[in-house]
């Protein structure tokens, strides 16, 4: 796992065998990876599915458009840019990446291609991600039900 993109694919894998329900054993053995490797994968995985659960609870308090930037569950220093920005919910970053008349949070000033898709993909797994991808259609039917075909 020494290319970016070969952990990339690794760690994508590993996700389907653990949704199987595969050991984290038999993942390092199905994709013939080392201790460390393996020990790697799984601190990632375990994060991962610690953090999402943690997200969940936080949705049941608030909306996922009012949840706040804080406790997003994004790494301090991503947080810190998009606070000083001026994003203090999800909402304000899902209305400034649809707004073709707003620069987003990708004009911030430290945030790059890889922090723009953890937000993303932050924002496609509260179900903000319809705005977030700029299909109109969608977000005038998530506002507005009673439009839905």
């Amino acid at each position: 796992m020494a290319r970016r993109s070969d952990t990339e694919v690794k760690l994508a894998q590993a996700r389907a065998l653990r949704d199987e329900g595969r050991s984290y054993r038999q993942i390092r053995r199905a994709l013939a990876l080392t201790r460390g490797q393996g020990a790697w994968l799984k601190k990632r995985l375990v994060r991962e599915r610690r953090q999402a659960g943690q997200l969940q609870r936080q949705l049941t308090e608030v909306t996922a458009a009012e949840l706040p930037v804080r406790r997003a569950g994004l790494p301090p220093q991503l947080r810190a840019r998009l606070i000083g920005a001026g994003y203090q919910t999800l909402g304000d970053i899902a209305a400034a990446i649809a707004d073709p008349d707003r620069p987003g949070p990708a004009a911030v000033s430290g945030i790059g291609p890889v922090a723009l898709a953890r937000i993303t993909a932050l924002l496609a797994s509260v179900g903000l991600g319809t705005a977030a991808g700029g299909d109109l259609q969608a977000s005038v039917e998530a506002l507005f039900p009673e439009m839905r075909d």
